[in-house]
């Protein structure tokens, strides 16, 4: 356990949904570091590679999931992609104090 997922909420409000984020050893035979599960949940493996890995496979994962919240799919313009996705980011960052304490104290301060 290297405690990078440490502070980390135990869940997070996206759109409609409380996503439970579940840290776990291993989550698939495929050694993913992450996996949405559709209005449910997002596992995360454990021993994150280092802090930006860390902060990518929890934004990774997010991203999933709004982008099955807003309905998008393959046939969805780059333009109705890019507005679901600010629109989503804006509602997390904004219900979801907890996750941008913790964004904060992995990402370090630009030199």
């Amino acid at each position: 356990m290297n405690g990078l997922l440490d502070g980390l909420p135990k869940s997070i409000r996206l759109g409609p949904f409380d996503i439970a984020l579940i840290v776990k050893d291993k989550i698939s035979d495929d050694d993913d570091a992450g996996i949405y599960h559709n209005g449910i949940s997002i596992e995360l493996r454990e021993d994150q590679f280092n802090a930006m890995f860390a902060v990518d496979t929890v934004l990774h994962e997010i991203s999933h999931g709004l982008y099955r919240a807003a309905g998008l799919d393959k046939k969805s313009s780059e333009e109705n992609i890019v507005t679901a996705m600010a629109t989503g980011w804006t509602q997390v960052f904004r219900d979801n104090p907890a996750l941008l304490t913790w964004l904060y104290q992995m990402i370090p301060p630009a030199p």
